[in-house]
This record gives C-alpha cells, sequence and structure tokens, in this order.
C-alpha cells in the first residue's frame, strides 16, 4: 500500500487528512479501522505511518501536530481510535481527552508516548484514555495496543495494572450488586460502560430503543441508583475493572514477560 501525497517531514500542516490508496490507485477497503494520530515529532509520525501501512485491517487517516490542530481534527474528522503524544508543542495531550468527554462520543485514545513513567500512565488512564504505551516498545507491541483500544479494551503495562487492581478492585470484578442482574441487564450493562449510546446498543442486541430503555430502568432499580448519569458511571467503572482483571490475568497466565 502506497501514500497519495509524500510525506515531508519538515512540513507542519494543520490537519494533514490522508488518502491512502493500493498500488493500482483503488480506494483504501472501508473495512479498516480509522486511526488518527497527535505527535508533534515529524520522524516519529513518519515512522507511524509505515508502521500503519504495513497492517492490512488499519487505516491512518489524519494527524495533527499539536492540541491546537488536535482539538480540530477531534470536531471534523471520523476515526476509531486517537493515537496520542502526551508531550505536546502546545500543551498537555490529555487536555484533548478531556475535551473530549463531553461528546457524545468520546474518543477511544491510546497514549504512545516516550514519557514512560509510571505517574502518566496512572494520569493517562484518570483522564481517560484505554491504553498507555512507550514510545520504545516493540512495534508488535504498540499494534497490539492499538488493537485492545479498538476493541473496547484496556493496555497498560502490567506495574501500572497492579497498582490500579488495588486502587478499584477486589479479587472479583464485581460491583455493587451487579450479580443480580438478568442476563440481558448485563449485556446492556457492559455496553454502557463501553460508552454506547441506547441507540447503539439497540443496535448491536437487535433490540428496540424503548427495551434498551426499559432495561435501564430496571437496572437503576437494582443497583439503587437515581438516575441515567449514576447508571453510566458504575457501568464505566465495572467495565474498567472487568478489563483489567482480564488483561492482568492475561500478563499472568499468557505472556508473563511481556508488559
Amino acid at each position: 500500500m502506497v501514500l497519495e501525497k509524500p510525506i515531508d517531514p519538515d512540513a507542519d500542516p494543520l490537519i494533514r487528512p490522508l488518502a491512502p490508496t493500493s498500488p493500482n490507485g483503488a480506494s483504501a477497503s472501508d473495512g479498516r479501522k480509522r486511526v488518527a494520530i497527535v505527535d508533534g515529532q515529524p520522524v516519529f509520525r513518519l515512522g507511524f505511518r509505515a508502521l500503519i501501512a504495513n497492517e492490512p485491517d488499519l487505516h491512518l487517516i489524519a494527524e495533527a501536530t499539536n492540541l491546537g490542530q488536535a482539538q480540530q481534527l477531534l470536531a471534523a474528522t471520523p476515526f476509531d481510535v486517537l493515537v496520542l503524544e502526551m508531550d505536546l508543542p502546545d500543551g498537555n495531550g490529555l487536555d484533548l481527552l478531556a475535551a473530549g468527554a463531553g461528546t457524545p462520543r468520546p474518543p477511544r485514545a491510546l497514549v504512545l508516548t516516550g514519557l514512560n513513567e509510571d505517574p502518566f500512565a496512572l494520569a493517562a488512564v484518570e483522564a481517560g484514555a484505554l491504553g498507555f504505551v512507550g514510545k520504545h516498545e516493540p512495534a508488535e507491541v504498540i499494534i497490539a495496543a492499538i488493537r485492545q483500544v479498538l476493541s473496547h479494551r484496556t493496555h497498560l503495562p502490567s506495574r501500572i495494572l497492579a497498582r490500579l487492581l488495588r486502587q478499584h478492585t477486589g479479587p472479583d470484578p464485581d460491583l455493587r450488586g451487579i450479580g443480580q442482574l438478568s442476563t440481558r441487564e448485563k449485556e446492556v450493562f457492559s455496553l454502557l460502560g463501553e460508552g454506547l449510546t441506547a441507540k447503539e446498543i439497540a443496535r448491536r442486541l437487535a433490540m428496540s430503543v424503548h427495551t434498551v430503555d426499559t432495561h435501564r430502568e430496571r437496572m437503576k432499580r437494582k443497583l439503587k441508583v437515581s438516575n441515567g448519569a449514576a447508571l453510566t458511571r458504575q457501568a464505566v467503572e465495572w467495565r474498567l475493572r472487568y478489563d483489567l482483571a482480564r488483561q492482568a490475568d492475561f500478563n499472568r497466565n499468557e505472556r508473563p514477560s511481556q508488559v
């Protein structure tokens, strides 16, 4: 796969839309997941393009070089995952996550940074990032992190997982009586935790929006929460706990030597 335009590492576009094509000039497949990157280092963005170009299921659609450009990208460009450097020329990349948190579709974000220290990873998670990975990691680890975030799963260093698990979980990722929910209610609850709207949940589970709303009302009574916002907060917290526990178990049993 080749790019429609060559990359000028010295250029500093406002927002660089990318239009990948196949070698014969055909448009890229719609089936690929759309990736956007925000990073102030031209050489790193160049390497990231090459990395994504080798993945048949990923499509790099846009890049921004600083926080101001990234805010415009967030508002104007549809994408599936945002790959974000924290250390940007005009501010902290995590401010972008704070700005996006109030939108109907907050971005699924992976922090890919040279600031590879525990406090930065914890700050990224608290700001709403689903993943954190250092730029020093091998290409396969970075790609795996992108795919995990695309699947609404966390990707964090093992030492960060251990700290978060101590803060947010017990031995079982149960939360204030979720065990009393029906199977269908748990499905709706889990999708609420992924940030899906009632309409999106209805489409995913092949049910009406009215049925989703009925499940939400029943869950509010069972979990003793007063409103939909409180229910969503509980769902997000439960989803975080579930994903953290699952990744910790995966790291321990399957790939103990890899972050």
